[in-house]
């Protein structure tokens, strides 16, 4: 709870406003407005456990913050596939930092017997828990050696992927 707190902390101090709005065929999108203001609007009949509205908003957020845009009319193009998934690859990754340091994950993961008490300890989804895994993994910030995780001490600047 105190994640979603400052999730939501962050998109005000950062002037995106979070309503709450009954959507069609999303469980959550965002919009920069013709005042160029942010806004994110989550379906919470859709987003109905506090572990999915952390992932939900954190990856809205990560897709304002970077710009990671598109037009819900590009959903039906399939020559717009590779510009979406993309921009979601990259909402995912940013939300990622903003839930989990790799300090933190590595400490957890190290800790719990399987992914799903991991997943449990941070409340996050499993296949977002193996997500941020894959990502730290991939930037070279943990090591996966003899089934445990380590930071990777080669690595000298943690700062940019901590959420602290």
């Amino acid at each position: 709870m105190q994640k979603l707190n400052k999730l939501y902390q962050t998109a005000k101090e950062n002037g995106i406003t979070v309503l709450d709005a009954e959507l069609s065929t999303k469980n959550a999108f965002c919009g920069l407005s013709d005042d160029n203001k942010w806004y994110i609007f989550i379906d919470k009949k859709k987003v109905d456990t506090l572990c999915k509205e952390k992932e939900v908003l954190a990856e809205e957020i990560a897709h304002c913050e970077i710009g990671a845009m598109y037009e819900l009319s590009e959903l039906d193009n399939p020559l717009q596939y590779v510009h979406i998934i993309t921009c979601e690859h990259k909402a995912r990754c940013e939300a990622i930092k903003l839930l989990i340091a790799p300090e933190q994950l590595v400490a957890v993961c190290n800790q719990c017997c399987n992914l799903f008490e991991v997943s449990e300890e941070l409340n996050l989804d499993a296949e977002y828990v193996k997500s941020a895994i894959e990502y730290y993994e991939t930037c070279n910030v943990i090591l996966l050696q003899n089934g445990k995780l380590y930071l990777n001490k080669k690595r000298v600047n943690y700062a940019e992927y901590s959420t602290e």
